[in-house]
């Protein structure tokens, strides 16, 4: 595998499974590495059910405000 595609194969690999695009898997992957990376309460919330999906993803829109 060319060193530029490196880490390209996770999303292929989800698009595969999911039967969805390549393009919308790595968005995913993005976001779910950003929750563990940058928001880690925010993933805590998610598990403990205390926040919704929806909510998580404006979390950082108002962060940004």
């Amino acid at each position: 595998m060319r060193p530029s595609r490196a880490g390209m194969a996770v999303g292929d690999d989800l698009a595969l499974a999911r039967l969805t695009s390549p393009y919308w898997s790595r968005r995913e992957l993005t976001g779910a590495r950003a929750l563990v990376e940058q928001v880690p309460r925010t993933l805590t919330a998610l598990e403990e059910g205390t926040m919704s999906p929806y909510q998580a993803r404006q979390q950082p829109r108002a962060a940004g405000r």
